[in-house]
């Protein structure tokens, strides 16, 4: 019996070892054909991923360059138009500009005069302008007596700039008087027979005594820019940092404002903001800025204008203004002229020739 139970195990063990060395066998085949399938498919995918990685790369950068030549929202003009309805300024809503599309000149009501400023934001006669005139501005744009479009340009940047010592201060008040100091705002008077150009407005930078002076780099652009960052994320805040980037003027040197004060001015102007943060420190509309100053170099909707160069240009229903830039009183004299005359043309005029104003109250001007 003990013999017997011998040979059984045996048999059972060259059974066992017979069965291990064929799933053996099975197992180096299946690893074997696994083996083929892969190399099959890692030679095939190889050019399919290659041409997915291309084609993913040349969308990506198709859309880029589509980005970077769409323009700001609400400044389908290349400037953005605010109006006020007696107690609230709003901007007028617009569609973008798609790149190469040309911009749309703004169509306005002829009974409410349109202010139109064309700005460099690193400019002491622009800044001088707002200082003086700014408030008015505002409280008539509110009021409805009057609307304003602002249109933001880079005429400055690679021109000879004052080599100024003092730091803007991102948070604070900056004195318009390009020297840093407290100084009155310029009062030299334009050239009345100068009317009908932009130059009559904007001089170089003044100054009485002989200034060190260096090539301003890019700032104009990128202030440019920040505006039209506020006017596609929180158009109806344009004024506040139109204000505040003006405000800077008197601190800059001939880099301007870094990107981190250039975002400080803006969001501390119109409160926090992560899109419009982001815009301004990715630069979104530099170039837009600098294409709708080319644009505006070449002309602009305006017949006594033509074109614009220098800054500031300010125009009243489409008259240059080329009074003094930092009195109050004189371009609130241009003003309300311009609002009688379109009063004149929407009512009609009484029988000896003047305006029949009974009904609607003429501005005046604030204290």
């Amino acid at each position: 019996m003990s013999r017997s139970r011998d040979l059984r195990r045996k048999a059972t063990a060259k059974e066992r070892r017979a069965a291990d060395r064929a799933l053996a066998r099975a197992e180096r085949e299946r690893r074997r054909r696994r083996a083929r399938r892969w190399r099959v498919v890692r030679r095939t995918s190889a050019p399919v991923a290659a041409l997915a990685v291309v084609v993913a790369v040349a969308v990506a950068l198709h859309a880029q360059a589509q980005a970077a030549g769409t323009g700001p929202a609400n400044m389908a003009a290349d400037g953005v138009l605010l109006a006020g309805d007696g107690t609230t300024t709003t901007a007028v809503r617009t569609h973008a500009l798609a790149p190469g599309e040309e911009p749309t000149a703004t169509v306005v009501d002829a009974a409410v005069p349109d202010v139109v400023l064309y700005v460099d934001y690193r400019d002491p006669q622009a800044a001088a302008f707002w200082a003086a005139s700014g408030e008015q501005v505002e409280s008539w744009v509110t009021m409805g007596y009057t609307t304003v479009e602002i249109h933001p340009v880079a005429v400055l940047d690679g021109a000879e700039v004052p080599a100024a010592t003092a730091t803007a201060d991102p948070t604070g008040t900056a004195a318009a008087d390009p020297s840093g100091t407290a100084t009155a705002a310029p009062t030299a008077t334009a050239d009345p027979t100068a009317a009908a150009t932009p130059d009559a407005q904007a001089t170089d930078v003044p100054s009485a005594q002989a200034t060190a002076t260096a090539t301003s780099g890019d700032y104009s652009a990128r202030a440019a820019g920040a505006l039209a960052c506020v006017a596609d994320v929180q158009p109806d805040a344009v004024l506040m940092a139109h204000a505040a980037l003006l405000e800077q003027v008197g601190g800059l040197d001939a880099d301007g404002l870094s990107t981190d004060e250039l975002v400080a001015v803006v969001t501390t102007a119109i409160g926090a903001d992560e899109e419009v943060e982001a815009c301004v420190r990715g630069g979104d509309f530099v170039d837009w800025a600098q294409e709708a100053t080319a644009r505006a170099a070449d002309a602009v909707p305006y017949a006594e204008v033509g074109a614009v160069t220098t800054s500031p240009v300010v125009l009243v229903a489409g008259q240059p203004y080329t009074g003094d830039l930092g009195d109050a009183d004189d371009f609130v004299s241009f003003l309300s002229n311009a609002y009688s005359a379109a009063l004149s043309t929407a009512e009609g005029t009484t029988d000896d020739g003047t305006a029949d104003d009974a009904t609607t109250p003429e501005p005046t001007a604030t204290p």
